[in-house]
């Protein structure tokens, strides 16, 4: 293949609002509906990094938490849409990030709905939501596995489905 076919692939593989540095996993990204807003979530295995801001500059906002502090909530294995959430604490405020992905029902096609990704942000002053923004359902990039889940088990926690939290494994 000629390379001047190679570059223009390689621009749209990689959105120019990725924020994730090397070695990092995308938990979600997205342009905000209605704004030249973007938000991304990145993690490996020792901290989680929220970043919100416009394409191309530094972001506005950037939260970094480690791994074993993050409040995620992986899906409940329930209803017609994969959901999760992560929430990222700054002082009196909380950032709360939600994916998910709408799953087929009975005898719809996957064709039936063309952007079945959809996410957004929630901020939280108190118990008081200050923000709430939703993706454009089409930037909306999620490929729901099991990569953080996994990454806060190999630090030795388990989520109890119960109390709806991540608790240590006792030894």
């Amino acid at each position: 293949m000629p390379m001047k076919y190679v570059l223009p692939l390689l621009v749209f593989a990689s959105p120019a609002w990725a924020m994730c540095n090397a070695g990092e996993e995308t938990f979600m990204s997205c342009q905000i509906s209605g704004s030249a807003k973007f938000l991304e979530v990145c993690f490996d295995d020792k901290h989680a990094t929220y970043s919100f801001g416009k394409a191309g500059q530094v972001p506005e906002l950037t939260l970094q938490t480690t791994l074993a502090a993050l409040d995620y909530r992986p899906w409940n294995a329930t209803g017609t849409a994969i959901v999760e959430e992560v929430v990222f604490y700054n002082k009196n405020y909380a950032y709360a990030v939600r994916v998910g992905y709408e799953r087929p029902w009975g005898e719809e096609l996957y064709e039936d709905v063309p952007h079945r990704n959809f996410g957004g942000v929630s901020a939280w002053r108190g118990d008081k939501i200050i923000l709430d923004m939703d993706c454009d359902r089409a930037s909306v990039e999620f490929t729901w596995d099991v990569l953080l889940f996994e990454a806060k088990e190999a630090l030795g926690l388990t989520w109890d489905d119960r109390a709806l939290k991540w608790v240590a494994l006792p030894d």
